[in-house]
């Protein structure tokens, strides 16, 4: 699976997939693969439903019309 965060690119193998050597193997800790699964919200002020869109302009989540309207409201 690949992703990106904090401007970097990762890449993320299946549990006991052995890579070539060259490519460098760090084992993320227990915290950080908690991390990346948890599940994102709406950005939305006041506003703790999942996200289910991304507003292109602004690169924010939202989960609803009445959410998008409020994100290009302000």
């Amino acid at each position: 699976m690949k992703f990106q965060k904090d401007g970097k690119i990762y890449v993320r193998f299946p549990q006991g997939l052995l890579l070539p050597k060259y490519i460098k193997q760090k084992p993320l800790e227990h915290s950080k693969i908690e991390n990346l699964n948890a599940e994102v919200l709406c950005q939305v002020q006041n506003c703790k439903n999942p996200k289910k869109y991304k507003d292109p302009k602004s690169k924010l989540f939202y989960c609803s019309v009445e959410c998008y309207k409020n994100l290009n409201s302000n």
